[in-house]
């Protein structure tokens, strides 16, 4: 009976190593929002862990997932409704800033810098938090062919990103955009 404790508990010892060297292999992935099963069925001693044996099988489709964590499309195109309102809010506004945050707390420095440059303007604007929808997020590149935020429109009219803005305050081009603008 002590050698069968011995091997019994040498093949517990071995599992158990196995499972944590398998453990250790896993946390050292990059997993991003799914796992291909070719990369999970490559790592060795994957047969000891059920865990692993049960995401190489399974797809990010299945039906027990939360929708949080199911791929989310940022096909704008296929959201005509997205480009539509843009478009109006544009059209709305006198002066219209896509941003990342809040005037009041905004979530780039980029963001910031316009955000500042308005506020010694004194101009009146809405602002648009790009990073609550990605499909507005996504869309307003589109709609400029402008590949970066923060876009300020005025009139209308797509002014420019931060470079811009601010090289237009240096020049006094700004103010003269500006003259017959809303102010605060």
């Amino acid at each position: 009976t002590q050698s069968t404790w011995g091997t019994a508990k040498m093949s517990f010892v071995r599992l158990v190593r196995s499972s944590l060297q398998t453990s250790v292999r896993l946390a050292q992935c990059t997993f991003r929002s799914t796992v291909s099963p070719s990369v999970i069925r490559g790592l060795p001693l994957l047969s000891a862990v059920p865990v692993a044996r049960s995401l190489a099988t399974k797809s990010h489709n299945d039906d027990d997932s939360h929708p949080d964590f199911m791929p989310q499309s940022k096909a704008v195109e296929e959201q005509p409704d997205v480009m539509k309102q843009i478009d109006a809010d544009v059209k709305a506004h006198q002066v219209l800033l896509f941003m990342k945050g809040y005037p009041q707390q905004p979530m780039c420095g980029f963001s910031a810098a316009v955000v500042r440059t308005l506020a010694k303007h004194s101009i009146k604007y809405k602002a648009v938090n790009v990073l609550e929808d990605p499909l507005v997020r996504e869309g307003i590149k589109k709609y400029s062919e402008w590949p970066t935020i923060p876009q300020l429109y005025v009139k209308g009219q797509f002014v420019g990103g931060c470079d811009i803005v601010l090289n237009m305050d240096k020049s006094g081009e700004l103010e003269q955009l500006f003259q017959d603008v809303n102010k605060q």
